[in-house]
């Protein structure tokens, strides 16, 4: 059966292809469980969330659509792209110490934001709550935060910490 090509051809299925989700294997599960315990102990109204983030803001699509076979291309800047941050808190519901910039997040400008704009904006007695980016693990945060009776924790949720 030379002529039937019908057995050569792959069956299409329900399936797509998809970009993968990662997450670290290495999740500190024991650690994660600590954190939860001692977060049950503050109360909600005295918990302040700190995180930050950025978008770039020329960005271009990975995938496009196209015939089966043909091959897409474009062209993009070699340049570093421009990005805008932003930093903040959340607690009991409220947005506050909100600062937008144009640089990378580095330690220098944490420990600054950190004592200069979210210490200022709350009396003792508060836990300030954050993931635990390189730049957070850093001692000068924690000791500030003490000076000014503010407990500060980290949520074990992108990579373990060693010391």
């Amino acid at each position: 059966m030379h002529g039937d090509c019908r057995l050569l051809r792959p069956r299409k299925t329900q399936y797509n292809t998809n970009k993968k989700t990662f997450a670290y294997s290495e999740k500190p599960e024991k650690e994660r469980a600590k954190f939860a315990a001692r977060l049950k102990r503050v109360p909600k109204d005295k918990r302040i969330y700190v995180d930050e983030c950025g978008i770039t803001t020329h960005s271009q699509r990975e995938y496009a659509r196209a015939p089966r076979g043909k091959i897409i291309e474009e062209t993009k800047p070699g340049e570093k792209l421009d990005r805008v941050n932003a930093i903040g808190a959340l607690c009991k519901g409220e947005y506050s110490a909100i600062e937008c910039y144009r640089h990378t997040t580095d330690s220098a400008f944490f420990e600054g934001w950190f004592e200069n704009n979210l210490l200022k904006e709350f009396p003792k007695g508060y836990t300030v709550i954050m993931d635990n980016a390189r730049f957070h693990s850093k001692e000068r945060p924690r000791k500030l935060a003490r000076e000014r009776r503010v407990y500060c924790s980290c949520r074990h949720t992108r990579r373990t910490i060693t010391r």
